[in-house]
């Protein structure tokens, strides 16, 4: 884990849910601090802190800031990119039943709240989300774009390749050509992928939707389409 006494060139507040949680700059990338975000969600920081740092010791980094009462602290902060993965790895099952509520609203909601607040100021509701068979704006596109650009940073692969899981997922091959479902189901499978909570089921409807594509039933290699680092997690 990285560690800088220098203050973020950027600090954002963002309300959520009765919690005050923060996105802040750290080298050109947001960041947000964990503690506030476990706080929320009422689980204990000390231990969730040794988990995080221990999963995500190389996103992590120690960045002072500014708070409340305009005193200076520590803060433990974890790229945004990555809080989707530390948020899936939290399991329901074994959270105190009053908590399981709390833990499943953040794991929905929490992560697309900080990232646009980030990119526009404000947090829109994925509930109200567009819906059906229309065809879908830039704006029902945004988060299916943004898993796009996030498999590229973290997985390391042509934007082109990213674009295209996320089509075949959909059953096109454009963007631009999505209804809402299709674009909302393209960023749901994009949240699981990169979250390495991709199933052998969404695989298959990939590989049927690239057939439904193509025509007929030309056997395809997803290796042709699909680029190496982005195949089925591994059991």
């Amino acid at each position: 884990m990285d560690t800088t006494t220098k203050a973020p060139t950027r600090q954002i507040k963002v309300p959520f849910h009765g919690a005050e949680l923060y996105v802040v700059e750290y080298n050109g990338e947001p960041y947000t601090p964990m503690k506030p975000i476990v706080d929320g969600m009422g689980l204990n920081w000390k231990s969730q802190h040794v988990k995080v740092k221990q999963r995500f010791a190389s996103t992590m980094v120690e960045i002072t800031m500014v708070a409340e009462d305009g005193k200076s602290r520590l803060m433990s902060c974890l790229a945004v990119r990555k809080l989707p993965g530390w948020l899936h790895s939290l399991n329901i099952g074994k959270i105190r039943p009053e908590l399981r509520d709390r833990v499943a609203q953040y794991q929905a909601e929490c992560d697309d709240a900080l990232w646009r607040y980030w990119n526009t100021g404000i947090a829109v509701n994925p509930a109200q989300a567009r819906t059906g068979s229309a065809r879908s704006t830039l704006t029902d596109r945004a988060d299916a774009l943004r898993s796009a650009t996030e498999l590229v940073i973290d997985r390391h692969v042509p934007y082109s390749a990213a674009y295209k899981v996320l089509q075949l997922y959909a059953g096109t091959l454009s963007f631009r050509a999505m209804t809402c479902d299709q674009a909302n189901n393209a960023a749901d499978f994009g949240r699981r992928l990169l979250s390495h909570l991709d199933t052998p089921n969404d695989w298959k409807q990939i590989a049927q939707n690239r057939e439904d594509i193509v025509g007929g039933h030309v056997q395809l290699p997803l290796t042709g389409l699909v680029h190496s680092r982005l195949g089925p997690t591994d059991d």
